[in-house]
């Protein structure tokens, strides 16, 4: 499928360009971090996001793998994607809202990760509706 081989490009390369996005927002990290010290918050932006990147990037490095098998691997991601988003995360709404545009560089990783999380899902989805008509034989 012409699709599916656009968007497993699309997801590799950013899979690639995460860890150099994440050192060109090194300013705007510690910025952040001494903003949210001065905050009282019990969760912080930054901890979020290092969460979120973790898990994101294993989702996508899991896809990339030649042995991958989207039904064994990876299944649950079609079914709990809420769960990485960033969006899902009233911390980082509120965030996103009030605060993103004072941390150009950092607010790019974040909606790079989140790319990244939703092609990883388009991808397992596709899998996953393919094997199921293959094992219904349409």
């Amino acid at each position: 499928m012409v699709i599916q081989d656009s968007d497993s490009l699309i997801l590799k390369t950013l899979l690639e360009a995460l860890p150099e996005l994440y050192q060109s927002c090194q300013a705007d990290r510690t910025r952040l971090h001494d903003w949210e010290w001065k905050q009282e918050a019990a969760h912080t932006v930054l901890g979020e996001v290092e969460l979120r990147s973790t898990t994101i990037a294993g989702y996508a490095s899991a896809l990339q793998k030649p042995d991958y098998n989207g039904s064994r691997d990876l299944r649950a991601v079609v079914s709990g994607p809420q769960q990485a988003s960033i969006h899902q995360s009233e911390t980082l709404r509120n965030w996103m809202q009030t605060e993103a545009q004072h941390y150009p560089d950092f607010t790019l990783y974040m909606e790079t990760l989140e790319t990244l999380l939703w092609l990883a899902v388009k991808q397992v989805r596709q899998e996953v509706t393919q094997t199921n008509e293959t094992d219904r034989g349409t």
